[in-house]
């Protein structure tokens, strides 16, 4: 009787032992997927803002990145085309679609010299695995 007693309570200990596992590579894919963006900023002062992004697979079907500058900051070019500028608040938006695994740069140039630590961005997406709605903060 002790020996049937001894051999559930091994397997049962088996079987949760098994659940955890299982469960820790869930939670280790569910964290991976929504990290198909990466930023960093590949120069982040001066006239020249560039925010170079990492598109991992599967890539989120839009991307949106917003830009947040000094108010009154005004750009001269950017590429690729700004969907909305706000002058007055600092907010330059892009729309993102048609995405491919790699690398994306965002570049703007500027009128006038910004001091370091005056940008940030932000971009939002959609996890394609998931379905839930990512954003993430981007600082130099």
């Amino acid at each position: 009787m002790k020996k049937i007693w001894i051999q559930k309570r091994n397997r049962a200990v088996w079987i949760i032992a098994m659940g955890l596992i299982g469960l820790l590579f869930c939670m280790e894919g569910h964290a991976f997927a929504e990290d198909s963006v990466h930023g960093t900023y590949i120069s982040s002062e001066g006239r020249s803002i560039v925010l170079e992004l990492q598109i991992l697979s599967p890539p989120p079907s839009s991307l949106i990145v917003q830009q947040f500058l000094p108010p009154g900051t005004e750009i001269v070019s950017a590429k690729p085309e700004l969907k909305q500028f706000r002058q007055d608040k600092g907010i330059a938006k892009w729309l993102l679609t048609k995405l491919a695994p790699g690398k994306l740069s965002i570049d703007l140039q500027l009128a006038a010299t910004l001091p370091a630590g005056t940008v940030r961005a932000e971009v939002r997406y959609r996890d394609q695995i998931t379905g839930k709605m990512v954003q993430k903060e981007i600082k130099p």
